[in-house]
């Protein structure tokens, strides 16, 4: 099964023909023609075919509500001004886009609710147009998005001297049980498996924590072994070029930050077994160094 992507360049721009899961060693003749009539209409009418979603996402009936972010061009932009850019040779289009004052967050705070959304309607989309089973494109195209974390764990437990992340009882305690690699900032928050985001803590407590964010506690001793100077941080360092592993302390922390801190006064964070406590807003933001974000 292959993914497949029909296209041609007009001038230096990509224009995308046709999309989708394929089982055929061969394109079929249908999705042939149908590339062929779309090249036709696309080379007699080019700025009629191109779309820019960008400044359609704000517009509310004829009014242009900018509530999330601002960008420097609109629907007419011309594709001689966009290709002016990309040669650097400035002109009215600027392909950056400014985020208004906390959407950043936002969108990291409801990501848990909003990739699964987004995944889903693109497959939706995408097996519409191709006539394909919705279901398998999107196991197939969103569906195996972690990786294994074998290799990481024998490590980790060295770092943290033998004992498990959150209740500091040794991890050779418990006979037959292997421990398990935690994401810290729970996967379905942010889908993060840089080298900081992971800790090595007994099954029985991975399992209470579960998805909850834990509590100000844990992010204090969290922090302490990320944040930069510590020695281990210079050892995961050193783990992370000895074995090939992604590491980015700057953007695991900035989630963390735009999860911890807009936390509601009366959130309750995991502490341990069965038992929730309420946000520390202080301590977390002396644990995430906010004073000085």
């Amino acid at each position: 099964m292959n993914y497949r992507l029909l296209y041609f360049f007009h001038g230096q721009l990509a224009a995308l023909l046709a999309h989708g899961i394929a089982k055929e060693d061969q394109v079929p003749d249908a999705d042939v023609l149908r590339a062929v009539e779309r090249k036709q209409k696309f080379q007699e009418r080019p700025a009629a075919h191109t779309y820019m979603p960008l400044p359609r996402l704000q517009t509310i009936g004829d009014e242009s509500v900018t509530f999330l972010y601002a960008i420097n061009w609109t629907q007419s932009v011309r594709q001689p001004d966009v290709r002016r850019y990309q040669r650097g040779e400035g002109g009215p289009f600027d392909n950056r886009i400014h985020l208004r004052p906390g959407v950043g967050e936002a969108l990291v705070r409801l990501n848990h609710l909003l990739r699964p959304l987004i995944h889903h309607q693109w497959a939706v989309k995408v097996a519409t147009l191709n006539r394909l089973d919705e279901y398998q494109l999107e196991r197939f195209l969103f569906g195996a998005e972690r990786v294994p974390l074998e290799r990481v764990r024998g490590p980790i437990i060295e770092l943290q001297e033998g004992r498990c992340f959150y209740c500091a009882e040794g991890l050779a305690g418990r006979a037959g049980q292997t421990p398990d690699v935690d994401h810290f900032i729970p996967w379905s928050r942010y889908p993060d498996d840089g080298l900081e985001n992971l800790v090595v803590a007994h099954a029985r407590c991975n399992a209470q924590k579960s998805d909850f964010l834990a509590a100000a506690a844990h992010v204090d001793h969290w922090r302490a072994r990320t944040r930069s100077g510590s020695p281990v941080a210079a050892a995961l360092d050193r783990l992370a070029e000895a074995i090939g592993w992604t590491r980015h302390p700057e953007r695991t922390l900035g989630v963390a930050r735009a999860l911890y801190l807009r936390l509601p006064e009366d959130a309750r964070l995991w502490l341990r077994g069965e038992e929730f406590v309420t946000a520390d807003r202080p301590a977390l933001e002396a644990a995430l160094d906010a004073t000085a974000a």
